[in-house]
Protein backbone atom coordinates (compact mmCIF):
# COMPACT_ATOMS: atom_id res chain seq x y z
CA UNK A 1 0.00 0.00 0.00
CA UNK A 2 1.50 3.40 -0.79
CA UNK A 3 1.60 6.14 1.18
CA UNK A 4 0.18 9.41 -0.23
CA UNK A 5 2.44 11.98 0.59
CA UNK A 6 1.97 15.70 -0.18
CA UNK A 7 4.99 17.61 -0.89
CA UNK A 8 4.53 21.58 -0.69
CA UNK A 9 6.15 23.61 -3.97
CA UNK A 10 8.20 26.56 -2.46
CA UNK A 11 6.58 30.26 -2.95
CA UNK A 12 8.93 31.38 -5.62
CA UNK A 13 8.54 35.11 -4.84
CA UNK A 14 9.16 34.30 -0.98
CA UNK A 15 12.34 32.37 -1.90
CA UNK A 16 13.39 34.97 -3.64
CA UNK A 17 13.15 37.10 -0.99
CA UNK A 18 14.97 34.80 1.31
CA UNK A 19 17.72 35.06 -1.23
CA UNK A 20 18.01 38.37 -2.02
CA UNK A 21 18.22 38.72 2.35
CA UNK A 22 20.84 35.90 1.82
CA UNK A 23 23.04 38.12 -0.82
CA UNK A 24 22.44 41.59 1.34
CA UNK A 25 23.54 39.89 4.80
CA UNK A 26 26.62 38.27 2.94
CA UNK A 27 27.52 41.86 1.34
CA UNK A 28 26.73 43.65 5.31
CA UNK A 29 29.62 41.07 6.67
CA UNK A 30 31.96 41.54 3.59
CA UNK A 31 31.88 44.73 4.43
CA UNK A 32 31.95 44.74 8.24
CA UNK A 33 35.76 42.57 7.72
CA UNK A 34 36.33 44.93 4.69
CA UNK A 35 36.19 47.90 7.20
CA UNK A 36 38.03 46.24 9.99
CA UNK A 37 40.65 44.90 8.21
CA UNK A 38 41.28 48.95 6.97
CA UNK A 39 41.46 48.84 11.21
CA UNK A 40 44.02 46.64 11.98
CA UNK A 41 47.54 46.83 12.16
CA UNK A 42 48.31 43.41 11.75
CA UNK A 43 49.17 42.51 8.33
CA UNK A 44 48.40 39.03 9.48
CA UNK A 45 44.97 39.66 10.56
CA UNK A 46 44.08 42.17 7.49
CA UNK A 47 44.82 39.76 5.23
CA UNK A 48 43.12 37.01 6.85
CA UNK A 49 39.82 39.74 7.32
CA UNK A 50 40.18 40.15 3.16
CA UNK A 51 40.26 36.54 2.48
CA UNK A 52 36.87 36.52 4.37
CA UNK A 53 35.80 39.49 2.48
CA UNK A 54 36.62 37.85 -0.52
CA UNK A 55 35.06 34.72 0.74
CA UNK A 56 31.59 37.00 1.08
CA UNK A 57 32.03 38.32 -2.45
CA UNK A 58 32.57 35.54 -4.31
CA UNK A 59 29.71 33.74 -3.04
CA UNK A 60 26.94 37.02 -3.53
CA UNK A 61 28.68 37.03 -7.37
CA UNK A 62 27.97 33.10 -7.41
CA UNK A 63 24.40 33.13 -5.90
CA UNK A 64 22.90 36.14 -7.32
CA UNK A 65 22.59 34.41 -10.83
CA UNK A 66 20.41 31.97 -9.19
CA UNK A 67 17.65 34.61 -8.62
CA UNK A 68 15.60 36.31 -10.65
CA UNK A 69 16.20 39.70 -9.47
CA UNK A 70 13.82 43.30 -10.27
CA UNK A 71 16.15 45.42 -12.05
CA UNK A 72 16.72 47.68 -8.58
CA UNK A 73 17.58 44.25 -6.84
CA UNK A 74 20.17 43.76 -9.06
CA UNK A 75 21.47 47.54 -9.61
CA UNK A 76 21.64 47.31 -5.44
CA UNK A 77 23.91 44.20 -5.81
CA UNK A 78 25.78 45.41 -8.64
CA UNK A 79 26.53 48.50 -7.28
CA UNK A 80 27.68 47.37 -3.53
CA UNK A 81 29.92 44.50 -4.86
CA UNK A 82 31.35 47.33 -6.87
CA UNK A 83 31.68 49.28 -4.05
CA UNK A 84 33.69 46.31 -2.73
CA UNK A 85 36.03 45.15 -5.25
CA UNK A 86 37.35 48.75 -5.18
CA UNK A 87 37.95 48.09 -0.93
CA UNK A 88 38.91 45.34 -1.38
CA UNK A 89 41.58 46.53 -3.72
CA UNK A 90 43.06 49.11 -2.28
CA UNK A 91 42.99 46.73 0.75
CA UNK A 92 46.02 44.61 -1.32
CA UNK A 93 47.77 47.83 -2.00
CA UNK A 94 48.43 47.99 1.25
CA UNK A 95 48.93 44.52 2.30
Amino acid sequence: MAANIEMSVPDLPEATAVMLDFLKIELDIATTFVESAKAESSRERRQWRCSQAKKAYHTVTQMMNRVTLSTDEADFLSNHLAALKTALRQLDELS
